[in-house]
């Protein structure tokens, strides 16, 4: 059904059963973040399996669990191109990019893209592609010569010192004086 914005492979719902789901792990978003991706629906009356959607209930959720995916929580509903007012083109290759809320911002979030109606196998298709979760790091500062964290002090040095900042993100570190 053509190719993807960077014209890389992609995933295309093209055959599977409803419901059609394409599901993350667990991420640790709990200092928030963003969801972004490339999105298309297949344009309604095109060959299989390119056909698009053409029901108001055949679009696709992003969606958010936090507790294992025993209960999912909508980010966003792409309703098929025909029901939209035209601000909503994904009939065409689109990047997406999402806040993560607030409610999903914890250290064993899940996403998914879920489509749970079609009319057949053979139609209501559609695609995604660089599916990517970005989420600040907690990196702090901290200083020799008693300064402590952060990254601003102000000193009045009355000789010649050095100061040594150390920068860590959890997992490495780094130094620099």
């Amino acid at each position: 059904c053509g190719a993807g914005l960077d014209g890389t492979p992609h995933l295309w719902m093209g055959i599977e059963p409803a419901p059609r789901t394409l599901q993350s792990g667990q991420y640790d978003v709990s200092l928030g973040g963003t969801i972004s991706f490339d999105f298309r629906m297949a344009i309604q009356a095109q060959g299989a399996p390119c056909e698009g959607p053409d029901e108001v209930d055949e679009g696709v959720y992003l969606q958010y669990s936090t507790n294992g995916g025993t209960v999912w929580n909508t980010i966003h509903y792409f309703y098929p191109p025909h029901y939209t007012d035209g601000s909503q083109h994904c009939s065409s290759w689109q990047n997406y990019v999402f806040n993560i809320p607030p409610a999903a911002q914890t250290a064993t979030t899940q996403f998914r893209w879920i489509q749970n109606e079609i009319s057949s196998n053979s139609t209501d298709h559609w695609g995604m592609d660089n599916v990517e979760v970005s989420f600040p790091n907690s990196s702090t500062i901290s200083w020799d010569q008693g300064l402590g964290a952060g990254a601003n002090h102000t000193v009045n040095p009355t000789g010649t010192i050095t100061y040594t900042a150390t920068v860590t993100d959890g997992v490495t570190s780094c130094s620099d004086a």
